[in-house]
């Protein structure tokens, strides 16, 4: 069959995705014995100029996919028309996480007093779509990296807490600990706090620990760490043991005692005894007993009264964090018993100053709470937070306080309450 030199020497060469855009090129196959100067050379095209239509959806898809240019015309405009934050960050976040490195360009117009606030906004923004990106985005910007450990905004996310729901990211604990990226030891420990799953992170804050970053008492994230481990990888954590230095046994072997008590605590019918309890750290006690009130079984007062009262110091700290959210009968069974415990006069004031706080806190019951207070033996800590409670009730109740004051001695309190309740009159 005869063929068409002109029509068979045209071939589709390759197909270029450029963006949305698309480049096609066409090589010109010769005849036998054409020069090659003779040929027409394809024409080089530039990359098609393809608007999306003003559909947010799409614009912020096709950032996300790489082409960035809509959604930042969208983050000038809102700019500059003087947008709230919470809209400004929502368009930054797709365009920060194709190219973490145009964080400083895009907020430069932002005064400076509210740049901070928009980034810790934008760094939310971005672990919703995709946790991984906002590591990647503190890497790469200094100034998402400063954002992260700032006070900015939201009062209810202080420093690392607006990234606290990527911990789990593989990515954390590698740039957390990365000197290039100025967090301080404290920020790591204080961010770990709580654990991580991802075994990335797991390892590295263990490895950390053995090279020595944390002197003397290691903080929770270690302990934490190391029981995540242990139960993803019981092998691995046998082989750590044999290889650990001298130093770091005893705490390694309270690591294990907690793993063992979490294990036995699964069983909801389980109780620990003293003996058990007393195998645990000071450290390892107070978050056994943080992750049983978190499960609504707490330690009762009377098994921790009978450990040595340097063991159970941190665990009464925060004894009653969760019994008053969850469990409001029984923390008030267990004030209620105190004095008839084992506990010394300091220890019996931090607990009657929790349930004071957590009476009024929580409960809004005023007797109960000045009731609670009248109980410290501290003077001073007594008298703060009697004045405390009273101020608020000033300020939100001033009938009240001022019908209060009047079963109050004469002096400088009273006096002090009478005038904060009197300004606050409607």
């Amino acid at each position: 069959m005869a063929t068409n030199p002109s029509a068979s020497g045209l071939a589709l060469r390759w197909l270029l995705p450029v963006g949305i855009g698309v480049v096609v090129g066409l090589a010109v196959h010769l005849p036998s014995g054409t020069k090659p100067e003779a040929a027409s050379l394809p024409v080089k095209q530039e990359e098609a100029k393809i608007v999306l239509e003003d559909e947010p959806t799409r614009i912020k898809l096709a950032a996300l996919a790489g082409r960035t240019t809509e959604a930042r015309a969208k983050v000038a405009a809102l700019i500059g028309s003087g947008a709230k934050d919470g809209e400004i960050a929502e368009w930054l976040a797709p365009i920060l996480i194709a190219d973490p490195a145009a964080l400083e360009d895009l907020v430069a117009n932002v005064p400076e007093d509210r740049r901070t606030a928009l980034v810790r906004l934008a760094l939310r923004e971005i672990i919703a779509l995709h946790p991984d990106s906002v590591w990647e985005l503190i890497r790469a910007s200094p100034m998402a990296a400063a954002a992260s450990r700032a006070n900015a905004g939201d009062k209810r996310y202080r420093g690392l807490e607006i990234i606290a729901s990527a911990s789990d990211s593989p990515l954390a604990a590698e740039v957390l600990f990365d000197p290039a990226n100025g967090f301080s030891t404290d920020e790591i420990s204080r961010f770990f706090r709580f654990g991580t799953r991802s075994e990335a992170s797991v390892r590295k804050v263990l490895e950390e620990w053995i090279a020595g970053r944390w002197q003397g008492e290691p903080p929770r994230c270690v302990q934490s760490a190391w029981v995540s481990l242990r139960w993803r990888n019981e092998p691995e954590i046998r082989e750590l043991i044999d290889s650990l230095p001298e130093a770091l046994l005893k705490k390694a072997g309270e690591f294990e005692a907690l793993a063992l008590m979490e294990k036995k605590l699964r069983d909801p019918l389980a109780s620990p005894t003293a003996e058990e309890l007393n195998t645990l750290g000071a450290e390892e006690l107070a978050s056994l007993a943080d992750d049983r009130g978190m499960a609504g079984k707490p330690l009762p007062l009377e098994l921790l009264a009978a450990l040595p009262e340097d063991k159970r110091g941190k665990t009464l700290e925060n004894y009653l964090r969760w019994s008053y959210p969850f469990g409001l009968q029984f923390a008030r069974e267990e004030i209620s018993r105190v004095d008839s415990l084992q506990f010394s006069r300091a220890e019996r004031d931090i607990l009657f100053r929790q349930a004071s706080e957590y009476e009024w806190n929580s409960q809004g019951e005023l007797a109960s709470a000045l009731a609670l207070a009248a109980r410290i033996t501290d003077g001073k800590i007594r008298g703060e937070l009697e004045a405390g409670i009273l101020e608020e009730l000033a300020q939100y109740d001033p009938r009240g306080a001022l019908a209060h004051v009047q079963n109050m001695p004469a002096g400088e309190l009273r006096d002090k309450i009478e005038k904060l309740a009197t300004e606050s009159l409607p």
